[in-house]
């Protein structure tokens, strides 16, 4: 049997860290955390092969947090795709430029976020072996 891709899904809401690793623990290793600061410092150890991030956290926003896991050699090529309750076009068109595969808004479609999840895990093991 082949080893499950990881996913790291971070939101300061614990609900919605739930809700996420129910809905992907089937098929991923859901590894979660609660910030951006704790979200880098997951990465080198657990090695993501996607990123779920929220925008508005403390401490360290979702733009921050790429920004900064762009900046790490084993975050540098890890897909990201935000789900965020900010629907801002600004905020979205700046996520998209930093190299965001997806940006959905919550409240998400659940089979919407699955599917992006597997086209975005597809699309960088195609591009990153």
């Amino acid at each position: 049997m082949a080893e499950k891709k990881k996913i790291l899904c971070v939101d300061d809401e614990m609900d919605v860290l739930l809700i996420l690793k129910t809905a992907l623990s089937e098929d991923y290793e859901v590894v979660t955390a609660g910030n951006g600061i704790d979200a880098l410092a997951l990465v080198d150890d657990h090695k993501p092969d996607l990123v779920i991030l929220d925008m508005m956290m403390p401490e360290m926003d979702g733009l921050q947090t790429l920004k900064e896991l762009r900046q790490t050699n084993a975050g540098a090529h890890i897909p990201v795709l935000f789900l965020t309750g900010v629907s801002d076009k600004d905020i979205k068109r700046e996520a998209l430029g930093l190299g965001t595969s997806y940006y959905l808004t919550k409240p998400f479609d659940y089979n919407d976020l699955i599917s992006k999840v597997e086209i975005a895990i597809k699309e960088a093991s195609s591009m990153f072996p």
